[in-house]
């Protein structure tokens, strides 16, 4: 009984690769033929009609405005070192376009007419201090410095607080 078994699992394992390939093997697909399409004919242009011209307003331009203010912040106090104020000239631009109006401010300058100069030591803090926050303010445009002057945390603090509410008059007006 094994040996008829054997003989047709042999014979069923021959041929499965051949049934394999022939069913792998298709006929090859006939394409269809592609019928040329009938040339287009050009459309007739339409009769000219009379109607009444209307004509379009050309859309508004814009009007822009540039304004250029001092604004002074209030005294700040820097510790053991003295008094800070910040004065800022702030350019405002105003864009209006029909009755929608855009507003941009920029930080042009910023000035100190107040600085700690008590001591010796406030006075070489301010020097070194003062003209890395006045770069700082012009690049972040803002009272929100990305850090403050190691070494002058009282007089950094002191010219945020200044600039702050200079900022903040400027934005009232």
């Amino acid at each position: 009984m094994r040996r008829p078994l054997t003989i047709a699992l042999a014979a069923l394992a021959c041929g499965l690769p051949w049934a394999d390939a022939l069913a792998a093997k298709k006929p090859p697909k006939k394409h269809p033929v592609k019928k040329k399409a009938a040339p287009k004919k050009k459309p007739k242009p339409p009769p000219p009609t009379t109607t009444a011209a209307t004509t379009t307003a050309p859309p508004p331009q814009p009007v822009v405005v540039v304004t250029s203010k001092d604004f002074t912040g209030p005294v700040a106090h820097a510790g053991d070192y003295g008094n800070i104020q910040v004065a800022v000239t702030v350019q405002k631009t105003t864009t209006t376009v029909g009755t929608v109006a855009t507003v941009a401010r920029k930080i042009t300058d910023v000035r100190t007419p107040e600085v700690p100069g008590d001591t010796a030591r406030s006075v070489a803090i301010s020097q070194r201090a003062i003209p890395t926050l006045v770069r700082l303010t012009l690049q972040a445009q803002s009272a929100d410095l990305p850090y403050l002057v190691t070494g002058a945390t009282y007089t950094s603090r002191a010219f945020v607080e200044s600039l702050q509410g200079a900022l903040k008059l400027a934005q009232q007006a």
